[in-house]
């Protein structure tokens, strides 16, 4: 579909989930408790060579597993977590990215959206 799904139970700020906490926007029908999914875009998703301080709420060490070129940007997969992160390609040779790297995958809780699962 395009976007990040994260599934797991919603707390008061967010979901619990097999990556750790994940602080977002909480949609009005969900009850801590809830099964739901995080959801946010690969272009929303920050690549970084070292883990982050600073304003962002979510960050996720995970290893590439896949580059894949579309047009003027580039779309890095993480190994076993389904995430994606939609980089430019001058971010890609900055980095170095390439299968088997870790690095920290970074969002703001902005532009987390938390939703009910059924």
């Amino acid at each position: 579909a395009g976007v990040n799904l994260v599934p797991g139970t919603v707390t008061a700020d967010g979901l619990d989930t097999e990556f750790g906490p994940i602080v977002g926007t909480v949609a009005e029908d969900c009850r801590p408790g809830d099964h739901a999914v995080a959801v946010f875009s690969p272009i929303a998703v920050a690549v970084y060579g070292e883990q982050p301080h600073g304003s962002p709420r979510n960050g996720f060490r995970v290893t590439v597993t896949d580059l894949e070129a579309r047009g003027a940007t580039v779309m890095v997969r993480a190994a076993g977590s389904g995430l994606a992160a939609e980089v430019t390609a001058a971010a890609v040779a900055d980095l170095a990215l390439e299968p088997g790297v870790d690095v920290w995958f970074v969002v703001k809780a902005t532009e987390v959206a938390v939703h009910r699962s059924t």
